[in-house]
């Protein structure tokens, strides 16, 4: 009996203690650190008459609606019509697309219906099938023809135009400075020397009176002494034709 209760002491200190199940088990509550004493909150101040002058004020709140002018009232009738000018060109647009899209569908009514009295007239008229298909040929060709002569430029053509109207106007734009050029130096040319072919011509008028006048003194004497004046100065047989008109216009003037 004593080895017996030995033996259930040494098993009752070797068992475990029994464990609860995991879900009887509850946490601990945890303890929050408690808020110093020593730290004060402060409500919030309302701001100061000075910090209340410098502070943002939104201009949208409370701000009273700015009244619009005649010219706010001017732009925004021009801005109406803007609209209603872009409205109508639209509107215009598509007129001219549903135009243009409707004759594409009559000519092409056209076209068919042109066909098919072909084709009737070729089945009343087997033995002209070759006449006719030669005709549609010939006249096709005409027609394609005249596509290609109406077609417009082609891009290359198209950029070529561009450069040589550019250097056309270029070589325009020279040619009118030449020309203003070659009207100054023309200007300035016809007048070149006029003065002094009009002072020389005076001062040879003078010189053929005073020849003439000279003649007309010393003549007497020289004819007494079978002398001829133009056989002694060869310059005046050179100037007698002009000295005897010139004796000629005197001689009417002293008449008169």
């Amino acid at each position: 009996m004593p080895e017996q209760t030995a033996l259930l002491d040494s098993d009752a200190t070797a068992a475990p203690a029994p464990t609860e199940p995991s879900s009887s088990r509850r946490r601990a509550p945890t303890k929050r650190p408690a808020r110093k004493t020593d730290e004060r909150v402060e409500p919030h101040a309302s701001p100061g008459p000075a910090e209340a002058d410098h502070a943002p004020v939104d201009a949208s709140e409370g701000a009273p609606t700015p009244a619009r002018g005649p010219r706010a009232a001017v732009g925004d009738a021009e801005a109406e019509r803007a609209i209603q000018g872009g409205s109508d060109a639209e509107a215009d647009d598509r007129s001219v697309e549903r135009k243009r899209r409707i004759e594409a569908q009559l000519a092409e009514l056209e076209r068919k219906k042109a066909e098919l009295h072909r084709a009737l007239a070729i089945a009343e008229h087997p033995d002209l099938e070759d006449a006719i298909r030669e005709v549609e040929g010939r006249a096709y060709g005409v027609t394609r023809a005249q596509e290609r002569l109406d077609a417009p430029l082609t891009k290359a053509e198209q950029r070529r135009r561009e450069r040589l109207e550019k250097k056309l106007a270029t070589a325009l734009d020279k040619r009118a400075k030449l020309d203003a050029q070659i009207e100054s130096l023309q200007a300035e040319l016809a007048p070149l020397g006029e003065a002094r072919r009009e002072k020389l011509g005076a001062e040879r008028d003078r010189a053929m009176r005073e020849l003439l006048a000279v003649l007309a003194q010393h003549a007497p004497a020289l004819e007494r002494a079978g002398l001829q004046a133009a056989e002694l100065v060869p310059d005046v047989a050179r100037w007698l034709p002009e000295l005897r008109t010139l004796a000629d216009a005197h001689a009417d003037a002293d008449e008169k």
